[in-house]
C-alpha cells in the first residue's frame, strides 16, 4: 500500500513534469502563435563607425586600438563592396503570409497553456489516487483519458490558428470529461487533513505561475488573481 500510494504521490509527478520540462526542451512543446514580425533585420553594419572627422577617428583609435580601427576600416570596405548595408523594410503581404506559413509548420505540437492545464489536472488525479490507492480506479481513469483528448485536441485541431471560440468548443468536452474525474479526486483530497492544508496553497502557486509562463496573462493580473486566491483560502480557513 504504502509503495503503490508512493508511486502516486512521487513517481507520476516526477515522470510528468519531467517529460513536460523535455518535451519543452525538443520543442515539443512551446508558444503556438501565427504573429510574426512585418519588418525585416537590420543588414549587417560595421561595429565601429568610421564615416567620422579626424579627432573623432584619433579618439576612437586611442580608446579601441589601432588593431580594432584596422579591423572596422576593413569591414566597412567589405560591407561597401557588397552593396553596403540593408535597411529595415515593412514585407508585402505575400511575405507574411509566407512567414506565418512557415510558422505554423514549425510550430510547438502542444501548446504551453493546455500543456499546463494538463499537468495541473493531472496532478490532482494521480494525488488523489495515491491518497486512496485502494479506492475506485474508474473516476480517475476517466479524468486521465479527458485530460488525453486535450492534448489530442490540441495536437490535432492546430488551437493556435483557432479563434478562442472555437478552440473552446473543441475543447469543452475533454474538459469535462478531466473535470469529472478531478472532482472525484478533489472530494478524496478533502478527506486528508495534510492535503488539505498543503494542496490548496500549491494549486493557486502552480495557477498563477502556469497562467504567467503559459502566456495566458502578463504578471499584473497574474498577481490579482494570487491575492483574491489567497483571500478565499484565508477566509475558507477561517470558516
Amino acid at each position: 500500500m504504502g509503495q503503490k500510494a508512493l508511486t502516486w504521490f512521487l513517481g507520476a509527478p516526477v515522470a510528468l513534469i519531467g517529460g513536460a520540462i523535455l518535451l519543452g526542451m525538443v520543442g515539443v512543446i512551446g508558444t503556438q502563435d501565427g504573429i510574426v514580425d512585418t519588418y525585416t533585420d537590420i543588414g549587417e553594419g560595421a561595429s565601429l563607425r568610421t564615416n567620422v572627422d579626424e579627432e573623432c577617428a584619433a579618439s576612437m583609435i586611442d580608446l579601441h586600438g589601432q588593431a580594432a580601427w584596422d579591423l572596422v576600416i576593413k569591414q566597412t570596405a567589405e560591407i561597401e563592396a557588397s552593396g553596403g548595408a540593408q535597411e529595415s523594410r515593412k514585407l508585402s503581404e505575400e511575405e507574411i503570409a509566407t512567414a506565418v506559413t512557415t510558422k505554423v509548420q514549425n510550430a510547438p505540437v502542444v501548446g504551453t497553456g493546455i500543456a499546463t492545464l494538463v499537468i495541473i489536472l493531472t496532478l490532482i488525479l494521480t494525488t488523489a489516487r495515491g491518497v486512496m490507492p485502494s479506492g475506485d480506479i474508474k473516476p480517475i481513469a476517466i479524468g486521465l483519458v479527458g485530460t488525453d483528448l486535450m492534448l489530442m485536441v490540441d495536437i490535432l485541431s492546430l488551437s493556435f490558428i483557432l479563434s478562442s471560440t472555437a478552440t473552446f468548443v473543441l475543447l469543452a468536452v475533454p474538459a469535462a470529461i478531466a473535470l469529472y474525474g478531478c472532482r472525484i479526486g478533489v472530494q478524496r483530497l478533502a478527506k486528508n487533513e495534510l492535503i488539505r492544508v498543503v494542496f490548496p496553497p500549491l494549486v493557486l502557486i502552480v495557477a498563477v505561475l502556469g497562467s504567467i509562463l503559459g502566456g495566458i496573462t502578463n504578471p499584473t493580473p497574474a498577481a490579482a488573481l494570487g491575492a483574491a486566491g489567497a483571500i478565499m483560502l484565508a477566509a475558507y480557513r477561517k470558516l
